[in-house]
């Protein structure tokens, strides 16, 4: 006795799977735009299939020929917003950073500023007093 296939069960187990490939499809495009982690379970649970179906061939196929998964970096994929949000975090502490560096160097002309105006004030201060020395030694002198 020959086995006979219906065409009624290829032909529903045919569109079952362009179902979950849609399905699939849908979960993916929603996780990438939403900056969702890409992983096969995350999928199947964005896409409302179970687990097993993300194993199996046509689906494994499917996956590794799609643009936005990539099962060659362990079915995860840092999305263009994790990337933008981890440059915007890098970003704000190199700003952080660079003010405190910038009000550093402020002060820090700050106190050239003021060193500068004393060095200036001790140098005049040594010239009255070299002055007022030497006044004295001729003074002294004319006393003799």
């Amino acid at each position: 006795m020959k086995k006979t296939i219906n065409n009624g069960i290829l032909n529903y187990q045919e569109e079952s799977r362009c179902n979950s490939l849609k399905k699939i499809d849908e979960a993916l495009h929603y996780m990438f735009n939403n900056g969702i982690k890409i992983s096969l379970s995350s999928i199947a649970r964005y896409a409302d299939v179970s687990n097993a179906l993300m194993y199996k061939p046509h689906v494994k196929d499917y996956l590794a020929s799609h643009p936005i998964y990539s099962s060659s970096d362990k079915n995860l994929i840092y999305t263009q917003k994790e990337k933008i949000e981890e440059l915007s975090s890098k970003n704000e502490k190199l700003k952080k950073q660079l003010d405190r560096t910038t009000k550093k160097v402020q002060k820090l002309e700050y106190e050239n500023i003021k060193l500068k105006e004393q060095v200036k004030n001790l140098n005049e201060e040594k010239m009255r007093i070299l002055g007022r020395a030497k006044f004295n030694i001729s003074l002294s002198d004319m006393e003799k």
